[in-house]
């Protein structure tokens, strides 16, 4: 369910909306689907990823979300930003799983998403990385998304659409 505070009144105020999820209701078991990670873009509207894999928007003004899907079976959105081209830029995926982060785009206009397959840096013979799990990513003034690791030896990967 989401709740917001007003600052005007200074009260929480919750709402019936539920955030997209996989529940699963046994033996009086509730589950609850976890926002990881926000984004907005120019218009003020909402992005949100889901621990269950889910990405969606949400508009303040009108009160109103919407389910835009999911883009692979496995669990966790981990970061998300809204690029200068309009796009929802993605990384899905947990390091644990048989399949590792990988990077996705969503285009509001088409309603599509768009594998941009794994984070690689290939400088051969110098270095070779491939990101693992990523939990941060922003997009700069002139449209680059700066995308972080969250391992113990971490690394900035740099994406220019």
């Amino acid at each position: 369910i989401i709740r917001y505070y007003n600052p005007v009144t200074h009260t929480l105020i919750s709402t019936d909306i539920k955030i997209p999820g996989d529940y699963y209701y046994l033996q009086f078991f509730e589950d609850y689907a976890v926002i990881d990670y926000f984004t907005t873009n120019s218009d003020g509207l909402i992005y949100g990823g889901t621990s269950d894999g889910y990405l969606f928007s949400f508009d303040p003004v009108g009160i109103k979300l919407k389910n835009l899907g999911k883009m692979r079976s496995s669990r966790r959105l981990r970061c998300l930003s809204v690029g200068s081209d309009g796009k929802v830029y993605i990384i899905a995926g947990e390091r644990s799983s048989s399949r590792p982060c990988q990077f996705y785009s969503y285009d509001p206009r088409s309603g599509e998403f768009e594998d941009l397959g794994l984070l690689i840096v290939d400088r051969s013979p110098y270095y070779y990385w491939r990101g693992q799990q990523f939990d941060a990513m922003t997009t700069g003034k002139d449209g680059t998304l700066y995308i972080g690791e969250s391992e113990r030896r971490s690394h900035l990967f740099i994406y220019i659409p």
